[in-house]
């Protein structure tokens, strides 16, 4: 660690944060399991990322995707806020890209139907806060 204390991420030396951008997606490994992942950018450099295995109970795959947007978009919050202390605000909205137009719509509008009933009830009143952020979810296909 001493020979590496002056190593570190350059962000193009303003004092002002670009749009943090992600991405997140899942894919089924077998039957119960699902890789899930994000990684997100700003200025060019990847910041975080993810990439885990994770066991799936989910009935669908709007479910595991839903709940990998959550997982992402708990980043960005942390993100934003660990910026923020640091003195460098963000000026513009944070966007997650995702490739499921259902989970798009869940996250703008939190329902209950016969698709989300299943879905756990934490992650549900996670998405409760989300509404109150600068958060945008963007359809990207193939993401």
């Amino acid at each position: 660690m001493n020979s590496t204390h002056d190593y570190g991420i350059i962000f193009g030396g303003l004092n002002v944060i670009d749009q943090l951008e992600g991405s997140c997606d899942m894919d089924y490994v077998a039957l119960t399991l699902s890789q899930i992942g994000y990684v997100f950018s700003c200025q060019n450099n990847t910041t975080p990322w993810s990439s885990q295995n994770r066991k799936s109970t989910t009935i669908s795959t709007m479910e595991i995707k839903y709940l990998v947007t959550c997982v992402a978009t708990q980043e960005v919050i942390w993100l934003y806020h660990l910026s923020f202390n640091m003195g460098v605000p963000q000026h513009h909205p944070k966007v997650i890209y995702g490739d499921n137009q259902n989970v798009i719509k869940l996250m703008e509008k939190i329902q209950i139907h016969k698709k989300t009933k299943h879905i756990d009830i934490n992650t549900i009143l996670f998405m409760r806060k989300y509404e109150n952020t600068k958060i945008s979810i963007d359809y990207i296909s193939n993401c």
